[in-house]
């Protein structure tokens, strides 16, 4: 999908990656997902960006902390911070942030995180995990 993206765009991201790996945090992963991904987005659309991080701080307080890094003239970001350990779970449940990041989404930077995100999605995918339209169907413990 990335060959879809204009040169305006991948500026954007690589100072973004840039920023985040100085952070406070050893970065792992960057997807870009939603609209800008799927080419859809209209020129308000912000970047929907899924971090994987080592981050130790509380969730909401680390979205401040990446906002912060970021700066100003990267408000267009919406970050999604997360360990690997809680994209694991949240990926386990089907949730759709996750699942569409992986399935449609660009990658900006690849870590040993999201290989094994993608390895446990294809293992879920395997087991019936599917999206139907905006919703992720979760197989069921002994399915498949």
């Amino acid at each position: 999908m990335s060959e879809g993206l204009s040169r305006e765009e991948w500026i954007v991201l690589e100072r973004a990656r840039r920023r985040l790996e100085e952070g406070p945090w050893r970065l792992d992963s960057i997807i870009l997902f939603g609209s800008r991904a799927l080419r859809t987005h209209k020129p308000w659309s912000d970047y929907g960006l899924l971090i994987l991080a080592d981050f130790r701080e509380p969730y909401l307080e680390r979205i401040g902390r990446v906002m912060e890094v970021l700066g100003d003239d990267l408000a267009s970001v919406e970050p999604h911070p997360y360990t690997t350990g809680e994209a694991l779970d949240m990926l386990r449940k089907g949730n759709p942030t996750i699942v569409h990041a992986l399935e449609y989404g660009v990658v900006v930077k690849e870590g040993p995180g999201l290989v094994l995100l993608r390895r446990v999605y294809q293992g879920l995918k395997e087991k019936g995990m599917r999206i139907e339209g905006r919703a992720v169907v979760v197989p069921h413990e002994g399915d498949g």
